[in-house]
């Protein structure tokens, strides 16, 4: 499972995506212009999206955690959305 975003810079203009699904096929959205950057926010918002397959691990026995994914993956998952 992930959860991300990323600010793509275009000059003076920037966009914000949040990518979220399975790792091996994750889902792309393009969040409005107007989205407020809110660090504590995005990251309250990923450890949500994150919280019910930590729980189903650790309810069949496993250990669970968060790692944070490499930058170039995750914008390479976003640059393949805007192909």
């Amino acid at each position: 499972m992930v959860s991300a975003y990323v600010v793509l810079n275009e000059g003076s203009k920037s966009r914000l995506f949040k990518v979220l699904g399975e790792a091996d096929a994750p889902k792309v959205t393009e969040l409005d212009a107007a989205t407020t950057v809110d660090l504590g926010r995005f990251r309250r918002e990923l450890a949500d999206d994150l919280e019910p397959v930590l729980a189903e691990i650790r309810a069949r026995g496993g250990s669970s955690g968060i790692s944070v994914p490499k930058p170039e993956w995750v914008t390479g998952v976003v640059e393949r959305y805007l192909k």
